[in-house]
């Protein structure tokens, strides 16, 4: 016969009702201002161990801490990074209960590797930095006593397609006269999707265009968009190339859709026309790459692009010189070649 699942139920000197249980040596207690039954107490605290609002003891469970951490920074978080983080505590709270219930002043050390260490098996290096990421900003907001030096999974190695010169021309040949024309040709200018579905005619001046607003999904998954950029550098003005403010002023309007629209187009395109695959964020590191061949300097170029280290610029470079490092050795190889005839 299953044990029922039985509740303490005390009246406070405030007239109110206080409803506590020891569930898995996690605490969980309610207070209501009527006196309930059994029943309705049983499934208020039931409610609450779904939640993962519990107590062991010694304080704020991490699951209760990290959701006070993203409700604190709601306003200063990108609408992707509150839904991402919303995500990863109610997988943890799902997948690691035990870690998820337990009181941020007694999580140590061993206990994150040893979550890390479970995670690890079951996928890529990448989404274990993310998760660490996370646990590691709730705890520092939340108990800043405790330093974490955990040791994190190598990063494999990815190969990155950057389009070249050839591939964007094809592209652009292809799609003109598209409502997807204009997007292409300002994320080949360094622009972000979340740039670019945000602009207004509003925002151009000459041949000049002013970025200070994004289009994002909020915690809700509603497109909104939002008065500011990713960034402080990616408020920035940008100009561009006439064809573009042209094209621009003919159709009337800058791009009207879905963003993700944009992406599944050019991934039809390119099938179509036979192209290695790259996504529209690519042709911004596009426009890196080929900034940097024209020998522009890379202050101008984080500046246009809206980049605020050049660290990630260099990232796009060396996946550059990967997509072409057969070509550079030929090169090498032929200029030897030639000095040792």
């Amino acid at each position: 016969m299953a044990k029922k699942f039985t509740v303490n139920i005390e009246r406070l000197p405030s007239g109110n009702y206080r409803i506590r249980k020891n569930y898995k040596g996690i605490s969980y207690k309610v207070t209501v201002n009527y006196e309930p039954t059994e029943l309705e107490a049983a499934e208020l605290i039931m409610n609450e161990i779904n939640l993962g609002n519990g107590e062991d003891g010694k304080g704020l469970n991490f699951f209760k801490a990290a959701k006070e951490y993203i409700d604190d920074k709601d306003n200063v978080l990108s609408p992707s990074s509150v839904r991402e983080y919303d995500r990863k505590n109610n997988y943890l709270k799902k997948y690691y209960p035990k870690f998820a219930g337990k009181a941020v002043k007694r999580i140590s050390q061993k206990d994150v590797q040893n979550l890390i260490n479970h995670y690890a098996a079951a996928t890529d290096p990448k989404t274990v930095r993310d998760m660490h990421g996370f646990i590691s900003a709730v705890l520092k907001y939340s108990s800043p006593g405790l330093i974490l030096n955990t040791t994190l999974p190598q990063p494999k190695k990815k190969k990155v397609y950057i389009p070249v010169d050839e591939d964007v021309k094809r592209l652009a040949e292809h799609i003109k006269g598209s409502r997807y024309e204009v997007a292409v040709m300002l994320a080949s200018c360094g622009l972000r999707r979340s740039e670019i579905c945000a602009l207004s005619l509003d925002d151009i001046e000459g041949n000049k265009i002013y970025i200070h607003n994004t289009k994002l999904l909020n915690k809700d998954k509603e497109w909104v968009i939002r008065d500011n950029t990713k960034s402080t550098a990616g408020t920035r003005t940008v100009e561009v190339p006439p064809i573009i403010i042209e094209t621009i002023k003919k159709q009337g309007y800058i791009y009207k859709g879905h963003p993700k629209s944009i992406t599944d187009y050019i991934k039809r395109t390119l099938d179509k026309l036979e192209l290695p695959r790259f996504t529209l964020h690519k042709l911004r590191h596009y426009y890196a790459s080929s900034a940097h061949s024209l020998n522009i300097p890379n202050a101008y170029i984080m500046e246009e692009g809206g980049w605020k280290t050049e660290a990630v610029l260099n990232q796009v470079y060396r996946h550059t010189l990967e997509d072409h490092k057969n070509e550079m050795s030929e090169k090498t190889i032929s200029h030897l070649n030639d000095i040792f005839r």
